[in-house]
């Protein structure tokens, strides 16, 4: 019998029970507030989660949540119950795929995360399995690397000068660290930068993500830019319509910047057309900057529109 059960949990079987879960926690969620409290952090995942969703199960899914609350509230308790089960049983059975992985699913892993650095290295080839691609050795990787890194940081660094945020003399004081403290400072700056941004139109920011760690600030604020584009005044202002969230549900972490960017460029084009006497040169000039740099300077420029 137990050789049955193994052999007919198809790989089907389990996409559907997956998919099971999914709607039935996106379904219970959206009752948080009366039956359950959810933090606001997972509110908005499960948010993300919804908008990653095509339409056609987006409306079957309302279907199946009008039938649900038209049910007792005993048996709405019921299904939560059922939902809690399904969760820890595909947690159990995540836990014991993964501890079989095979050497090829191993291999796809490891392949994914050196596409994912290549094309954060502006679509350059990682040293492969023999030691160097295209001539280019591990140290000469990791120097190429380290020196994007640095120009990343530098460009972070002047936009918070030019935006009075950071004294030229603590950005001469910050060139002087050895590497591993510039860093530590930077990121520091980067988790202050996103907190206050955020804060600006959400009073709580401070409270809420003060004591996390600096790379769990960005991870939750590229979720909040999942649904607003823009942190600060800018995404107050210029938003996004649902089908922009899909589409920001759905890009992944190394590809959101380009494609948040490719989406609010149009939106900031005309706002800046609207509300502030610059010509297309000036608007080019906003708009050539990278994202973050962007959107602090879109921050600046609704506030002062609202003056």
């Amino acid at each position: 019998m137990s050789s049955t059960r193994s052999t007919s949990a198809t790989p089907e079987r389990r996409r559907r029970l997956s998919v099971t879960i999914c709607l039935c926690g996106l379904l219970v969620a959206a009752s948080a507030a009366s039956l359950f409290p959810v933090s606001h952090a997972q509110q908005r995942k499960n948010r993300i989660r919804w908008m990653a969703l095509p339409t056609y199960e987006r409306d079957r899914m309302r279907e199946l949540w009008e039938g649900f609350e038209e049910q007792a509230v005993d048996v709405q308790h019921q299904v939560m119950r059922r939902v809690a089960t399904l969760g820890r049983l595909q947690e159990q059975r995540s836990l014991q795929v993964e501890g079989r992985r095979s050497a090829e699913e191993v291999e796809r892993v490891l392949q994914a995360m050196a596409d994912r650095l290549a094309r954060l290295l502006d679509g350059g080839e990682l040293v492969s399995d023999t030691g160097s691609t295209s001539g280019e050795s591990e140290t000469a990787l990791a120097d190429r690397i380290r020196e994007q890194t640095r120009l990343r940081i530098d460009a972070f660094l002047d936009n918070l000068v030019e935006a009075e945020r950071l004294p030229v003399a603590r950005r001469t004081e910050l060139r002087e660290l050895s590497w591993d403290e510039f860093v530590r400072h930077a990121l520091e700056m980067q988790k202050d930068e996103e907190i206050f941004l955020y804060s600006e139109v959400s009073r709580s920011a401070q409270t809420t993500y003060d004591e996390l760690a600096p790379l769990d600030v960005v991870e939750e604020m590229l979720d909040i830019r999942r649904l607003r584009g823009f942190l600060g005044e800018a995404g107050e202002v210029l938003g996004l319509t649902e089908e922009e969230q899909h589409r920001l549900a759905l890009a992944p972490d190394e590809d959101f910047f380009r494609v948040a960017k490719h989406l609010m460029e149009p939106k900031a084009r005309k706002y800046m057309s609207d509300h502030f006497e610059m010509n297309e040169e000036q608007i080019d000039r906003v708009l050539s900057r990278p994202y973050r740099q962007l959107e602090r300077s879109l921050h600046r420029l609704v506030r002062e529109s609202k003056r």
